[in-house]
Formats: structure tokens, C-alpha cells, sequence
């Protein structure tokens, strides 16, 4: 069901190898979208782009993006509008999570 009709778009989601990432460019993927996988894993991205082409068809690109340094966005922007022209949909996901306490013992 595609009722929002987001096929043909392009997104990108970046943390998108692993985890929530992944699961939203699958989701997204499934409805048409073109994805650009965008993870500082740069092996984990192309794995992840393979598995949309092979699961849902449709044109999917990676990107080894590190989100904290700016040539790196810019880098991934570019690749983005090289492999299709326009950025419809941007998924901020990536992040980090470092197991500690919330609050000191």
C-alpha cells in the first residue's frame, strides 16, 4: 500500500546499515522509494543496498558518510544528486550509543 505515493522518490537515511536505519530503508524501499543507504559502515551500507536490489528491485546506492564532518555530508549530497538528481525525503537516523549509566553511581 503506497497511499502517501512516495514511488520514484529519492531518500536518504543515514545510519541506515543496521538497525532502525536499515528497517526504515526497508520500508521505505518496499513502497518505491530510490534509497541512499548512508552509514559510517561503509561495507554494511553496500551490503544493506544489495538486499533492498535483491528484496524490492529499484535503484539503491551506499555511501561511507561519517554525519559529524561536514565534507563528508557534502560528499554525501553529491553522490545523491550524481545517482539521482534530487533529495525528496531525509532520514537524520544516524547516532551512537554508548552503554553507561544515565546517572553517576
Amino acid at each position: 500500500m503506497n497511499w502517501l505515493n512516495l514511488e520514484g522518490k529519492v531518500a536518504i537515511v543515514t545510519g541506515g546499515a543496521s538497525g532502525l536505519g536499515k528497517a526504515v530503508c526497508e520500508g521505505l524501499a518496499e513502497v518505491g522509494v530510490k534509497i541512499v543507504v548512508a552509514d559510517i559502515d561503509k561495507e554494511g551500507a553496500k551490503q544493506t543496498a544489495a538486499e533492498l536490489k535483491e528484496k524490492f528491485g529499484g535503484e539503491h546506492i551506499s555511501t561511507a558518510t561519517d554525519v559529524t564532518s561536514k565534507a563528508s555530508v557534502d560528499a554525501m549530497i553529491q553522490a545523491t544528486l550524481d545517482a539521482f538528481g534530487s533529495v525528496n525525503i531525509m532520514v537524520n537516523n544516524a547516532g551512537i550509543n554508548v552503554p553507561r549509566l544515565l546517572v553517576d553511581p
